[in-house]
C-alpha cells in the first residue's frame, strides 16, 4: 500500500472491515490520507459468537482484546464510519469514543438490484411452467426459504415453524432455494416429522433466483440473535421485498424487525416456541399482504 501510494497518491483510503483497517489506519497516521471505516459488522464478537474464537483459549482471547482495542482507535481516528444498520450506530456510540459521533457515522445497509428482482419481468407462464417442474398445483401454499443455512441461520427452528405451517394447511410446500448441503436439509426434515413430498430443494444461480422466489407465498429466515447481529443486515431481505414476497423473521437481527414493521412486508417472530408459531401463522391467513407496497418498501429502503 505504501508503494502504490507513492506511485498513485491516494486521496482516500476505504477499508471494508477490520483486517484491511489495519492497514488503512497505518496510512492515515503516516501520509494523513482520510480515512474511511466501513465497518461491516462487529466483526470480532462475530468470530465469538459463531464460536470460531473460544475466549477460554488463551490465544483466541488475546486476539479478541487486540481487535476490539484496535476497533476503538479506527472509530476514533477514521474521518468517516460506514455502518450497516441503525442498531450498529446506536450500540456503538454507547462506547464513548471521544472522535465518535453520530454526524460522523453514515448508515448504508445491504441492497439489492430491484431492476434484477422485478416481478414485473417474470411472467405467469413462466411461473406455471416452474410449478410442473418442481412438483406444486396451485392450489399449494408455498414457503420458501432462500439463501446459505450456515453458521447463523437456525435450521431446525425453520423447519419446526414449517412443520406447524403443514399441520395448520396439507397442502403446503416448503422451497429450499440454495446450494448448501441438501442432505443436512433433508435429514432435518425427516427428525422433526416433515414428509419428502412437503420439501423442495433447489439450487439457483443469481439469473434464476427471481423466478423460484417469484412462486413463493411467503418466505422465512430464522437468524440467531447474537450481540453481533445488532450490525447484520440480511441481503435476503431486501432481494424478498423487491420481489414483493412477505417476510417471516425474528428480531434481533439488525433493523431487519423495524423494516418488517414499517412497511408491512410481513410477520415478526420474537420467541422460537409453538404459541408464537401459531400466533405467526394466524397472522399470515388473516393479514392481506400487499406485494406492490412491499415491492415499494424495498425500492426505497434498498435499492442499490
Amino acid at each position: 500500500s505504501k508503494r502504490l501510494h507513492k506511485q498513485k497518491h491516494f486521496s482516500l483510503v476505504h477499508c471494508r472491515g477490520h483486517v484491511p483497517a489495519l492497514v488503512g489506519l497505518a496510512l492515515k497516521r503516516k501520509y494523513k490520507i482520510p480515512f474511511l471505516f466501513d465497518l461491516r459488522g462487529f466483526w470480532p464478537d462475530e468470530k465469538v459468537d459463531a464460536g470460531s474464537w473460544n475466549l477460554s483459549n488463551p490465544i483466541y482471547n488475546m486476539i479478541y482484546k487486540y481487535f476490539k482495542y484496535r476497533e476503538r482507535q479506527f472509530l476514533d481516528e477514521s474521518d468517516h464510519v460506514v455502518c450497516l444498520t441503525f442498531r450498529a450506530e446506536k450500540e456503538i456510540l454507547k462506547w464513548n469514543i471521544s472522535r465518535l459521533f453520530s454526524q460522523k457515522i453514515t448508515i448504508i445497509p445491504c441492497c439489492v438490484d430491484t431492476e434484477h428482482f422485478d416481478p414485473s419481468k417474470i411472467s405467469v407462464e413462466t411461473k406455471e411452467k416452474l410449478k410442473v417442474e418442481l412438483g406444486i398445483d396451485n392450489q399449494d401454499l408455498v414457503i420458501s426459504y432462500l439463501g446459505s443455512i450456515g453458521t447463523w441461520y437456525m435450521l431446525d427452528e425453520m423447519m419446526l415453524f414449517f412443520k406447524e405451517i403443514t399441520l395448520q394447511q396439507k397442502t403446503t410446500k416448503i422451497l429450499f432455494i440454495t446450494y448448501d448441503d441438501h442432505e443436512r436439509i433433508k435429514n432435518t426434515a425427516q427428525r422433526l416429522g416433515i414428509y419428502d413430498t412437503q420439501l423442495i430443494i433447489r439450487p439457483g444461480k443469481r439469473q434464476e433466483i427471481p423466478s423460484l422466489v417469484s412462486i413463493s407465498d411467503f418466505s422465512v429466515f430464522f437468524i440467531r440473535p447474537t450481540y453481533s447481529k445488532l450490525s447484520s443486515s440480511p441481503t435476503k431481505q431486501g432481494e424478498l421485498m423487491a420481489m414483493g414476497i412477505p417476510v417471516i423473521c425474528n428480531g434481533g437481527i439488525g433493523d431487519t424487525d423495524k423494516i418488517v414493521k414499517d412497511f408491512h412486508s410481513g410477520v415478526v417472530i420474537v420467541d422460537f416456541n409453538k404459541n408464537d408459531f401459531l400466533n405467526a401463522i394466524e397472522e399470515i391467513k388473516t393479514n392481506n399482504f400487499d406485494r406492490d407496497e412491499i415491492r415499494n418498501g424495498a425500492v426505497s429502503y434498498f435499492d442499490l
